[in-house]
Order: structure tokens, then C-alpha cells, then sequence
């Protein structure tokens, strides 16, 4: 039990910034503990052929051990040498950029491809390319207080110069706290000065204000807008019904005077 608990805690603390440093303080007191050994045993085998010859059975073995120990401390610097580099290297995928941490505090960032770093930091890949976000229920009012849901897809993309200082301002769901808020605020603010019934006939003119708006306020948060697109509009059941309602009233009304009108005309045909 008490193994299994070390090499779990063995292996979280390698997936961190502080696994290197682990496993190069393990090395270094290996490779120390073998330039011990390496001595101790130097000075058993100079004795000891000093005093019974070099090929007496009593130093084969403390020979043995010395080959090993020289061999153990060479290896265990090169796996240091090894440690290090490969520590060091990082991939960034195209589209993104690194952000830098060390000891959970961002130092810097890099550019995408094959990136050296020190071998405690760690990297975090932030995408830069433009991203789309839908949003499937953004409950609005129209200026008679009736809930208007929108879905609506935003496309927008952060600024490689300066995602390091929103990540370090606001954190890595920046998202979440700068613009989905903005968002939903920009559709009811826009919506209420609208009919429930002119909502949908300007969505186009609703689009494009709410697009501006977000334009002006996330560009100070190094984001993009790229484009708002509005995916649907619709009311509650009852409101729905009414309308609904409401059109069949009038398609029987345009009937209704669409056959007055050929009464009237039939009259008049009969009367010539």
C-alpha cells in the first residue's frame, strides 16, 4: 500500500513544473551516493593489492563494484544531461500560442512549432484563431416586457501580442467572464426598444447593432469580433399562439374581402 501511494504521488508530481526537479534531485543523490561508493571502494582495492597482490580473490569482488559504481555515476549524469533537454522541449500546435508558467506564475509566452524552455516551467497552448460560440437560449424583452429567446453564434478571436496579459488580468476562461456576460447584456439591451412583432422583421438592424457593441468593448480586452450571426428568434407557447392566431385571422379577412370583392364585380356584370 505504502509503494502504490508513493508512486502515485511519484507521478502526479512528474505530470507538474516540479516533476523535473524531482527526478533531478533523485539522480543527483544517486549519482552522489556512487562517487561515494566509487571512493570508499578505490581505497578497499589499494589496500587490499597492496597487501596480498592484485589477482587475490579477496579484491575481484570490491573491483567488481568499483566498474559499477564508476559506470552508475556517468549514468546517472547523462540521465540528467537527457532530463534536461527533453524537459525542455515543447510543441505548439499551429494556431496558438504559449503561455509561459513558472511555479503557477506566467513569465512569458511563445510562438507555435517547437519551443525551449526552462525544464521547471510549463507551457499551456491559448488559441488564437478565430472560434465560433453559439449561444442557444439568450433570454431577451421586447419593450412590452415579452421574453424574446435568441440563438446566436459569435465568432471571435484574442490577440496573439497580448493573450499573455488577459491570461494574467482575467485567466484562461476569459471567455466566460468577459465576453458571454457582454453578450447576453447586448441582446436584451437591443431587443427591448423593439415590438414583440418587429423583433423578428429587424433582426438584421438588431444583428448588426449588438455586432458593433461587442466590437467596441471586447477590442480593449485584445478580442476580435469576427462576426454575429442571429440563428433564430422565438417567443413563448402562448405569445407564439396568438400570432399564429392572429394571421389566421387576417388570411380569412383578405379572403373574406377578396369574395366580396368578386360579388361585387359579378353584380356589376349582371346589372351591365
Amino acid at each position: 500500500m505504502a509503494v502504490r501511494t508513493v508512486l502515485a504521488y511519484s507521478l502526479t508530481l512528474w505530470s507538474t513544473h516540479m516533476g523535473y526537479l524531482y527526478l533531478v534531485i533523485l539522480l543527483l543523490t544517486l549519482s552522489g551516493a556512487a562517487w561515494f561508493w566509487h571512493a570508499q571502494l578505490r581505497k578497499v582495492v589499494t589496500r587490499r593489492s597492496g597487501q596480498r597482490g592484485e589477482d587475490s580473490d579477496s579484491v575481484a569482488m570490491p573491483r567488481v563494484l568499483l566498474a559499477v559504481t564508476s559506470i552508475g555515476r556517468f549514468v546517472a549524469l547523462g540521465l540528467i544531461v537527457l532530463c534536461t533537454f527533453f524537459a525542455s522541449m515543447r510543441q505548439v500546435p499551429t494556431g496558438h500560442v504559449g503561455v509561459i508558467y513558472s511555479f503557477n506564475r506566467i513569465v512569458g509566452q511563445t510562438q507555435d512549432g517547437l519551443q525551449f524552455i526552462l525544464p521547471w516551467q510549463t507551457l499551456r497552448a491559448a488559441s488564437v484563431q478565430v472560434q465560433g460560440h453559439s449561444f442557444e437560449r439568450l433570454s431577451s424583452f421586447s419593450v412590452e416586457s415579452q421574453v424574446v429567446d435568441v440563438a446566436a453564434t459569435l465568432n471571435i478571436s484574442v490577440s496573439p501580442d497580448n493573450i499573455q496579459r488577459l491570461y494574467r488580468t482575467v485567466g484562461p476562461n476569459y471567455f466566460e467572464v468577459l465576453v458571454a456576460p457582454r453578450v447576453r447584456q447586448a441582446f436584451k439591451d437591443e431587443t427591448v426598444r423593439y415590438a414583440a412583432t418587429a423583433i423578428a422583421p429587424h433582426r438584421e438592424e438588431i444583428r448588426r447593432a449588438v455586432r458593433d457593441r461587442l466590437i467596441r468593448e471586447l477590442s480593449a480586452d485584445s478580442s476580435t469580433v469576427r462576426d454575429l450571426l442571429i440563428d433564430d428568434i422565438a417567443f413563448s407557447a402562448p405569445f407564439q399562439a396568438s400570432i399564429e392566431a392572429k394571421q389566421v385571422r387576417t388570411q380569412d379577412a383578405l379572403r373574406e374581402q377578396a369574395g366580396i370583392a368578386v360579388a361585387e364585380a359579378q353584380a356589376a356584370q349582371t346589372i351591365a
